[in-house]
């Protein structure tokens, strides 16, 4: 499109309008102050600015994409309609949801890998252990050792009570080996601790 150039005669600041006069004609053209780049001062009468001619709707001609002495013409800013705005708006949203996942998962991650660590760490005399069945044994273990020679000795005769046996050792061998036991009462895997098995 041809560019002319022309001198800005009249102003109006209040309702934002005017009239270029072009270099060759004698004809005043309107010219809205959307026409003019931006930012940029008010437009003054008497400067000389560049344009091209556009019809209106009306069948008039009037200035447009003014050009003002030592700027740049004005660009047309592209408008964004409502269905580019949602679709901005959940492009939005699903990154931040996939943010939140995301950390949501490195944490779990992380507190996965810490409690394993924490089953196998040592604290002096005493240990976090992933099953209570290997303390329980462990704790077993010293009160309820049986001699080989003793196990000979011992036998399932019908004995199920505390009162009923003689030593820690008899106890023990009848709790792992004889049916209907009651000398557990805590099942902690000690028998008769009130009363032969006291630690």
């Amino acid at each position: 499109m041809t560019r002319l150039h022309g001198t800005l005669v009249k102003w109006d600041e209040a309702r934002g309008f005017g009239f270029v006069l072009p270099a060759q004609g004698n004809t005043d053209l309107f010219v809205h102050v959307s026409a003019f780049p931006r930012p940029g001062s008010p437009p003054r009468v008497g400067e000389l600015v560049s344009f091209e001619i556009e019809t209106a709707p009306d069948g008039r001609h009037r200035a447009v994409r003014v050009w003002r002495a030592g700027g740049a013409p004005a660009r047309r800013v592209p408008s964004i309609d409502a269905a580019q705005t949602r679709r901005l708006r959940h492009d939005s949203s699903s990154h931040r949801m996939l943010s939140r996942i995301a950390y949501a998962a490195g944490v779990g991650a992380l507190l996965l890998f810490a409690t394993g660590q924490l089953r196998n760490v040592d604290f002096g005399d005493w240990s976090l252990r992933p099953h209570a069945d290997e303390a329980r044994n462990e704790r077993i273990a010293p009160v309820a050792t049986i001699a080989a020679d003793d196990r000979a000795a011992f036998t399932c005769d019908g004995r199920t009570r505390c009162s009923q046996m003689s030593s820690c050792a008899e106890a023990t061998f009848f709790l792992r080996h004889c049916p209907n036991v009651q000398m557990d009462g805590d099942h902690d895997g000690i028998p008769c601790e009130q009363q032969w098995c006291t630690q």
